[in-house]
């Protein structure tokens, strides 16, 4: 019961967007972008959507990533939608994202 209780725990705070922030991958990968090494700040973001996939944060790191830096339209309007999907409704980014993806 208490090994249960310990994957439970794990589990809600994988999907607590509150913990991204505070998680070595998502760090790694913020850090990687402040350098500049942009494909390898996407795949850590890549990495960290697999422990958290509806982190809005991470979807917009990533759809900017592809957006500004990488070239990437494709990848960047599938997580710009993701982001609209997960993101709280009064989030200051929602209006631009709409309006991006609707220009694309």
């Amino acid at each position: 019961m208490m090994i249960f209780a310990g994957i439970l725990g794990l589990l809600v705070s994988c999907t607590d967007e509150t913990d991204e922030r505070s998680h070595p991958l998502f760090i790694k990968a913020s850090q990687k972008r402040a350098r500049g090494d942009y494909p390898e700040s996407a795949e850590l973001f890549k990495q960290y959507l697999i422990k958290n996939p509806v982190s809005a944060k991470t979807h917009k790191e990533l759809a900017t990533l592809y957006d500004d830096h990488l070239d990437d339209n494709f990848n960047a309007i599938v997580h710009y939608k993701k982001f609209l999907e997960y993101a709280p409704e009064n989030s200051e980014d929602i209006e631009n994202f709409r309006e991006w993806l609707d220009n694309a």
